[in-house]
């Protein structure tokens, strides 16, 4: 269903002709699969600890998925040297606690996933957000996702990129005390940060930037507007060249430092990971407020079962659809060439 998609997953089995999917119609009934998602369960309602009790987990009726694949993708795939983190949104307008709802987001209603990827888009590691603790916003929230999802990369000389939301000066320190390499932009305002020069002192193509003591740099580059840097492993005064375009349209090569660019190439891990899914993902709406985070996560696994066969084979012309129809005939147990 998430390479041929329907308005509703009972049109798989319309009599309308021009609805009706004799494949999936020819393997199971309607009636056989409505009530297999209704009764579908991945962990012991009849134990779940209640709100008032302890220990209560928000995510309790999935918990036994999320920490198989936690496990499997960790053990699934060899981190190289590139990491990224960001966070992924999985959609839902229904009710629940830990639904949030970010204005500015191409998905506003949803599960908030935070997502440390891999170079080739391969989803290492993830943590749901289950909102507010103790009934009070988390501090340094952002600062402690990236400690927690880097914690198997300690002592290991990886570099990890993440965006203003979770970049600090405490968080730079941390991670290059556990020998990880680290690069971000930087919100303006935070803790700890140097003053830079007004923008309006500064050209296009220009650079301001500090160091302490140990080793940190914060940078100020001016494209069309400023941009805010902070790692703890980068040499500022390293310089390549942006093209960029005129006024009038004509071509322009300006300084940006080597920081700029390298950020600019390895932060879209997660967006990589999140197209992939996208491209075939099994998008059905859901009453229970677990289901869409059951599809999200089979759609991982296809995602990332993909991208282990293409690190691995030296064949390329088996596309992801290919994979996808493969698996479903293994599971079904059809046997056929995938065209």
């Amino acid at each position: 269903m998430g390479v041929k998609r329907l308005p509703s997953y009972k049109d798989y089995w319309s009599s309308d002709e021009v609805l009706r999917d004799s494949f999936i119609s020819g393997c199971i009934s309607r009636d056989r699969f409505a009530w297999l998602l209704s009764n579908i369960h991945l962990n012991d309602n009849s134990v779940q600890p209640k709100k008032d009790q302890s220990p209560y987990d928000k995510l309790y009726k999935v918990r036994p998925l999320l920490s198989r694949l936690q496990e499997t993708f960790l053990s699934s795939l060899k981190p190289n040297e590139f990491q990224s983190v960001d966070e992924s949104m999985i959609r839902f307008k229904g009710r629940s606690s830990i639904r949030q709802y970010m204005s500015m987001k191409p998905i506003k209603r949803g599960y908030k996933v935070w997502v440390r990827a891999d170079s080739s888009g391969y989803m290492c590691e993830f943590q749901i957000y289950t909102g507010k603790v103790d009934h009070a916003p988390e501090k340094k929230l952002g600062e402690r996702v990236v400690i927690d999802l880097s914690r198997n990369l300690v002592g290991k000389n990886h570099k990890i990129y993440f965006d203003n939301f979770f970049n600090s000066v405490e968080l730079q320190r941390q991670l290059i005390n556990n020998k990880i390499y680290s690069c971000g932009t930087l919100r303006k305002g935070r803790k700890h940060c140097p003053e830079f020069k007004s923008d309006k002192d500064m050209k296009r193509g220009k650079a301001d930037w500090h160091i302490s003591k140990d080793g940190l740099v914060a940078l100020k580059w001016v494209d069309r507007r400023s941009i805010l840097m902070l790692g703890n492993h980068n040499d500022p005064s390293v310089l390549d060249t942006a093209s960029r375009k005129r006024k009038d349209g004509s071509p322009e090569d300006i300084p940006c430092p080597q920081m700029v660019d390298e950020y600019n190439a390895h932060m879209g891990y997660v967006d990589r990971f999140d197209m992939l899914k996208s491209l075939y993902e099994v998008n059905r709406k859901a009453h229970k407020w677990w289901h869409r985070i059951l599809f999200y996560f089979l759609d991982a696994c296809v995602v990332n079962s993909f991208i282990l066969f293409q690190l691995r084979s030296n064949s390329k012309g088996l596309t992801l659809k290919k994979i996808r129809l493969s698996l479903a005939r293994g599971l079904i147990g059809v046997i056929g060439p995938t065209k």
